[in-house]
């Protein structure tokens, strides 16, 4: 699929405040980006195909909800990248992960310039991944690069299982024990 020579060079999902996902769909790797400008509800089943790349509007955020799912599941030679619409630290706001389907998968996946704003009330609540409620969440081959405040927080009755997951230098926030850790929950 080509996109380009269009006026801007993205493919947008984004329209209101409260638009969701709402059929489950695929999104694929295609020449430019998808764009995600607003925060966005993915309550249906949402499969990213390897080499695809999210670029998120300054604050904007991805929250999987109620009977949704992602399965980002990039290769070694075409990673799935969720990155700022700007390439600067902690500008878009991250994922948030409410619900207990198994197929939340994101394997080599890159985040970068996550974690601009808090996700609740607390002053340990930044992060670019938060894993809330039931949700639960399997990762493995992740990077975290540029972000802002934790890689991770798993609170309430969230589960996490994580392999080779590069952190960035940043630490993962337990909501159940109140600490941080350099060891993915």
């Amino acid at each position: 699929n080509s996109f380009v020579g269009n006026g801007e060079q993205v493919v947008r999902v984004s329209f209101g405040n409260n638009d969701a996902v709402g059929d489950a769909q695929t999104w694929g790797a295609l020449e430019v980006p998808w764009r995600i400008t607003v925060r966005t509800f993915v309550g249906a089943a949402l499969a990213i195909d390897p080499g695809a790349v999210l670029e998120f509007a300054q604050d904007a955020s991805l929250i999987v909800n109620n009977e949704g799912s992602l399965n980002a599941e990039g290769t070694a030679q075409l990673p799935i990248v969720f990155r700022g619409q700007q390439a600067l630290s902690s500008y878009w706001k991250g994922l948030e992960f409410d619900t207990v389907s198994p197929e939340n998968r994101l394997s080599n996946v890159q985040f970068l310039h996550a974690g601009s704003q808090a996700w609740f009330g607390g002053s340990n609540s930044t992060s670019t991944v938060w894993v809330t409620g039931d949700g639960l969440l399997e990762l493995s081959d992740v990077t975290f690069a540029l972000t802002g405040g934790y890689a991770m927080i798993v609170s309430n009755n969230g589960a996490v299982t994580c392999s080779n997951v590069d952190d960035g230098g940043v630490m993962y926030y337990d909501g159940a024990t109140a600490s941080a850790s350099a060891i993915c929950p």
